[in-house]
């Protein structure tokens, strides 16, 4: 949803100042050049449906505690304020547009890394979120607006972030019967998997059952020792991939 990490630029899709009706909601370049038409081209490539899912990186400056799309910042307010309200219709208003392209999304994740948005002069689009704070801005905005306009079938991810912070984030999150009962399911991010054991995994499903665990996203070539390009003959970022998804599967 808007600019990422991987995006040549910090972006949103509505930059008007106080726009808390988000009248001013528009897809980006990036979406009507690029996103929209990858993601058909794979469509009619595939035999069977495609399960898409989409994440935020930032909301848009305005609405954020430090008035940038990067760094470190928050939503202005709490839970249920004005700024929280807007921001789960900015979820709403991004399915709506892709619906017009007839893109629809099986699930959603409540925020991309909550945990860089707390960090100081982080350097691309990032937003501030605790457990807590996730709890309560899914079970008092996310969570009954996708209800209200249609969209209970989109599933609620939540974390989308390292599996360090398991189990405590999903307990937080899922221990509020609110929350719980719109969530369908925990994400997990893969780059510091180096500081603990894949059975955390097994441990949060154990006390989560209901709850399912899908590895949202890796990468390989971020790091500042990594080579900026693919070595060609090498396997190594291959073999990375591999040797995760065994250690998970093994776990």
């Amino acid at each position: 949803m808007a600019g990422t990490d991987f995006s040549t630029r910090k972006y949103s899709y509505d930059d008007v100042e106080g726009d808390l009706g988000l009248k001013n909601f528009s897809l980006a370049k990036e979406d009507l050049q690029y996103k929209i038409p990858l993601i058909k081209r794979a469509q009619a490539m595939s035999s069977s449906p495609i399960a898409l899912f989409a994440s935020p990186w930032s909301a848009p400056a305005w609405m954020k505690t430090n008035g940038d799309l990067a760094g470190k910042g928050s939503l202005i307010g709490k839970p249920g304020g004005p700024y929280y309200k807007t921001w789960a219709n900015y979820f709403v208003r991004f399915l709506n547009e892709y619906e017009k392209h007839n893109i629809t999304f099986w699930s959603i994740t409540a925020q991309n890394e909550p945990t860089d948005g707390r960090i100081y002069e982080f350097s691309f689009n990032a937003m501030g979120f605790t457990a807590d704070q996730q709890k309560d801005f899914i079970a008092q905005d996310l969570g009954p607006l996708l209800a209200l306009t249609g969209y209970s079938y989109v599933k609620i991810i939540i974390l989308d972030d390292q599996r360090l912070l398991l189990p405590k984030w999903a307990d937080v999150v899922l221990a509020n019967s609110t929350a719980a009962k719109y969530v369908a399911g925990i994400g997990v991010h893969w780059y510091l998997d180096y500081l603990v054991s894949a059975s955390i995994l097994s441990d949060t499903h154990n006390l989560h059952p209901d709850k399912f665990i899908l590895a949202t996203e890796a990468c390989r070539g971020s790091l500042p020792w990594d080579s900026d390009k693919v070595l060609l003959g090498s396997w190594e970022r291959a073999e990375d991939y591999a040797h995760s998804i065994v250690e998970v599967y093994a776990t």
